[in-house]
């Protein structure tokens, strides 16, 4: 991303003009789908205000008025994790009618039905009804049910011959904290927390370093490059034979950590910067990893190894 939070660069529309187009009429798009990401983020526009380092009141001037420039859309678009090229395919989307937020009762009907989620999930790579019907070996009463469910759920369009036209974005903005999030928390946890990373079939790579605040965002800048990578590559491959295809999971993640050494007697050795964040987060309730530690116990020794 061109600037971060805390470093506006104020821009004119030129500045992108093969991303935000230069008519008034069509920049009131980016900014409406601009507030409709927040609402799904659950983002008020205090926190946006807080990051812009601007007032409140001129974050809605932003919004309401002609102000709101490229540059100020790259800051609000670093608040939502996404860039202005997702930005504007998030536009293009909504120009479609397609939306890229679920609501709470979609999301909640998904969550409950697995099989439902999965035919969802497989319409939006691409398959057709007759596919998963034949890949799953499903009865066609159940097919076709699930379609139904999904029409009535307002995310498909169901057309004659079981064909369908999706109301959705392929790859939803799931609600933070919601119930589709949490699956799929479940299923990083199954598919990769048990994994052998020495089998030749899962390539790996582990890096810890110190690095700076500007470092840090921009290796969070690479994690969103290297989604958006495979999301390309996806669809790049969306019109192959099926055969010539197989489904991979990709986990890209960056961590805040504690560089604490285990030493052979089985003493903790406890760098100065990890006590204190330890202390700073026992005052404020929460570690230095998020969970609750004081640091009285983070400096325990630990348990002697069993050889």
């Amino acid at each position: 991303m061109g600037n971060s939070i805390g470093g506006p660069k104020e821009a004119s529309l030129d500045d992108h003009a093969t991303l935000v187009p230069r008519a008034n009429s069509e920049t009131g798009a980016f900014k409406e789908t601009l507030k409709r990401l927040l609402r799904v983020q659950g983002i008020p526009y205090r926190k946006v205000a807080e990051a812009l380092g601007v007032s409140t009141v001129t974050v809605k001037r932003y919004f309401n008025t002609d102000r709101l420039t490229v540059g100020r859309m790259e800051e609000i678009c670093a608040l939502l994790d996404i860039s202005l090229t997702e930005l504007a395919e998030a536009v293009k989307a909504d120009d479609q009618g397609r939306q890229r937020g679920l609501t709470q009762y979609q999301e909640d009907a998904l969550a409950r039905d697995r099989l439902l989620a999965t035919v969802r999930f497989l319409l939006s790579n691409g398959w057709t009804a007759q596919e998963i019907q034949a890949e799953y070996d499903l009865d066609e009463a159940t097919l076709v049910g699930c379609l139904i469910a999904l029409e009535r759920l307002q995310l498909i369009d169901l057309l004659p011959g079981n064909k369908v036209r999706l109301l959705t974005a392929r790859d939803p903005d799931w609600r933070k904290g919601g119930p589709m999030r949490r699956i799929i928390d479940e299923m990083i946890k199954r598919d990769f927390m048990t994994l052998n990373f020495a089998e030749p079939d899962a390539p790996a790579a582990y890096q810890s370093a110190e690095l700076s605040k500007s470092s840090i965002a921009q290796v969070e800048e690479l994690v969103r490059h290297f989604v958006r990578t495979v999301r390309t590559l996806r669809d790049a491959d969306r019109h192959l034979p099926r055969e010539h295809k197989e489904w991979t999971a990709v986990v890209v993640a960056m961590k805040r950590i504690n560089w604490t050494v285990e030493l052979e007697d089985g003493r903790m050795l406890i760098p100065k910067s990890a006590r204190r964040r330890s202390i700073a987060g026992a005052v404020s309730g929460a570690g230095a990893d998020g969970v609750r530690a004081p640091a009285a116990v983070m400096q325990e020794p630990a348990r002697p190894r069993v050889n």
